[in-house]
């Protein structure tokens, strides 16, 4: 009878307390509430592509499963795993180390969909003759973890079997579900099949020093691909790294002998880091996604149906001997570090995003913020260094591209057909390739740029050299190729000012007019960007005379890395082709992971709780429909008190 006389009170109650727990989830963050979350989820690192876990190679390893290969057999020590004939099969989520080899088997991962599993290889080896030698069938998310100072290797066969085609299963390491490769140890994957890791999910790689040598891909992944403090080496015999999503690179060396093409996405972003690629086709490729223009499937260079022309095989060729073909350095007073992205451009840190045109088409995109790169293709005729179907934005960074100047090789290729935009605000490039279809910087940029086309063409193991009329040198390299195109621009370049500019054995002493200038005695059929004798002033011509006492070495670029994350720079000095040394990321001081990226050990606090603002569409939905159903509740006590 009390109860029944207090309902109203009651139903009071309740509804305030709803209410003040739906006012909590919405103001949490003001409030300064977190919750704890549980050690399998998520936290993002202030963007869509990487999280706190897969930044972490060094968990604890204290209650994990211990797995003992042994030539053919395996010893299981803990929960979660059992052997099935040669296979080892990891059925739960949890952590689990593995060491030792295995002569002709697979690592398999079937656990629940909502399962996170956690593998550390300590001096691993594993070959399996017709299939991957990893497997993940199900699972929420995989991470391989390479043990600090460990040594792992991976390979399979020359010939797969049926089964394993029907699966798509035609790599190495094959992942159904988004998958993980991290820690500060190495990695040497062999396919001589196909490809040497394939996902069909999202893939990332950090803090590991990854080798693949590949029939095919290297590394084939459906969705997005994220290389974080990575250090890869790669030898394809089709394209190095290849998604219909967006390829994020930050503050990873990437060293690519040999490729079709090197970078090939629907979107690439590249923050931080060194990138050095010798390719027979794209040095980057942003397709927009297309799945018929990806890979080697696409016919010859250039996307074109039928046979690769003559004199080419469509395999990549060696690096030139003795060729630096660097990019400059830095002019004074510039750090290095990626500008902040000019008002009103956006910087699209996050996965999956893309640059969308007043009409609503939705384009692809290159982003370059900051970071070395280096693209050689001394064999192609239709080729790009930078291609995209879309726009190409430079905020920073040295760019330095050498294609030959025969055929239709673009130094650069935008969609400028198809609305798109080739801006460059920051950085240093030199790209060099054919006058044939040249496109260069347009008048968007903030920086200035020129475009310079020679008819007659400038030898292999030329010069470019461009001074201030003081006499100070802004730009100095030496170029691998010949060429009949230079797309010049570094920070020093301004609209106004005279030059001296140095091609081989011709020279120049040229005023820029405008922000986007062109000359040359060959005219440019490109599509887009600037023409031919336009925007500039030429004092004297083009002669074949040189300067004398001009510096004229190419500067190499020193890589540093460090396998800690995001740690300080140490120089491991591993050569590359050309003088590139590897082992390093980006040296500026702060390595970034996108928008609002932490230290390491920030990234600890972050992944202990979850602010409660954090709420999705969904969230709010189910919040909502809480309330509806408190008052649904108290309106019938109500209709049943009147009773």
């Amino acid at each position: 009878m009390t109860a029944h006389k207090n309902i109203d009170k009651i139903c009071i109650a309740v509804m305030l307390a709803a209410l003040v727990i739906t006012v909590l989830f919405i103001n949490g963050k003001k409030l300064g509430i977190e919750s704890v979350v549980d050690m399998d989820s998520e936290t993002y690192m202030g963007n869509e592509y990487i999280t706190a876990n897969d930044l972490n190679g060094s968990w604890d390893t204290e209650d994990a499963s211990v797995i003992t290969l042994n030539g053919d057999m395996a010893k299981l020590s803990g929960n979660g795993a059992y052997v099935n004939g040669s296979d080892i099969v990891i059925s739960n989520g949890g952590k689990y180390v593995i060491t030792g080899n295995l002569n002709n088997g697979r690592l398999i991962v079937d656990a629940y969909a909502s399962s996170k599993v956690w593998i550390m290889l300590d001096n691993v080896t594993l070959y399996n003759e017709e299939d991957a030698c990893i497997r993940v069938e199900e699972a929420d998310k995989v991470f391989i973890t390479l043990k600090e100072g460990s040594t792992n290797a991976l390979s399979g066969g020359e010939a797969y079997s049926e089964k394993a085609i029907e699966d798509g299963a035609e790599a190495v390491i094959f992942s159904r579900d988004d998958l993980t490769i991290n820690g500060s140890g190495s990695l040497t994957v062999k396919a001589d099949y196909k490809h040497g890791i394939k996902a069909n999910d999202d893939l990332a790689i950090t803090g590991a020093v990854v080798d693949i040598t590949s029939k095919q891909d290297a590394i084939h992944v459906n969705e997005d691909i994220a290389l974080v403090n990575a250090d890869l080496t790669i030898s394809a015999g089709d394209d190095a790294v290849t998604t219909e999503g967006t390829i994020h690179v930050d503050n990873s060396d990437i060293l690519i002998n040999e490729c079709y093409e090197g970078l090939e996405a629907e979107n690439i972003n590249v923050y931080s880091g060194n990138i050095e690629i010798y390719s027979t086709d794209d040095g980057f490729n942003a397709a927009g996604g297309s799945t018929s223009g990806f890979g080697m499937q696409g016919g010859i260079p250039g996307g074109m149906q039928g046979e690769m022309p003559e004199g080419q095989d469509g395999m990549p060729a060696e690096a030139p001997d003795g060729q630096s073909g660097m990019p400059p350095e830095m002019p004074d007073g510039q750090s290095g570090m990626a500008p902040e992205i000019p008002d009103g451009q956006s910087d699209n840190m996050g996965g999956r995003q893309e640059t969308e045109k007043e009409s609503g088409d939705v384009i692809p995109y290159i982003k370059i913020y900051d970071g070395n790169i280096r693209i050689i293709n001394s064999t192609a005729r239709d080729a790009d260094g930078l291609d995209s179907n879309g726009d190409v934005y430079i905020y920073g960074g040295n760019i330095f591209i050498s294609l030959t100047g025969d055929g239709s090789n673009n130094a650069i290729d935008y969609g400028s057909e198809s609305g798109g935009v080739c801006v460059i605000e920051g950085g240093t490039v030199i790209a060099c390739g054919s006058s044939n279809m040249a496109e260069g910087f347009d008048a968007a940029s903030t920086q200035a740029s020129l475009l310079y086309n020679i008819s007659e063409g400038v030898d292999a193991g030329s010069v470019i050299s461009v001074k201030t009329e003081d006499g100070k040198t802004i730009m100095n390299a030496e170029i691998p190729n010949g060429f009949t195109c230079a797309v010049l621009s570094c920070p020093e370049m301004k609209v106004g000012n005279r030059y001296n500019i140095v091609l081989g054995d011709k020279s120049d002493s040229i005023t820029l007019e405008e922000i986007s200038s062109s000359l040359g005695d060959a005219q440019s059929s490109g599509f887009g960007g600037p023409v031919s004798f336009r925007g500039m002033h030429s004092e004297n011509g083009m002669s074949g005379n040189g300067m004398s006492g001009n510096s004229m070495s190419g500067n190499s670029i020193r890589r540093k890395r460090d396998n800690a994350m995001l740690s300080d720079n140490v120089a491991m000095g591993q050569k590359g082709p050309g003088g590139f040394n590897h082992g390093g990321g980006s040296t500026a001081e702060d390595s970034r992971i996108g928008e609002g990226s932490q230290t390491s050990e920030e990234l600890q606090e972050v992944s202990k709780g979850l602010l409660l603002t954090e709420y999705d569409s969904e969230t709010l939905l189910e919040l909502a429909l809480s309330v509806v159903a408190i008052a649904a509740g108290i309106a019938l006590v109500s209709v049943y008190r009147r009773r």
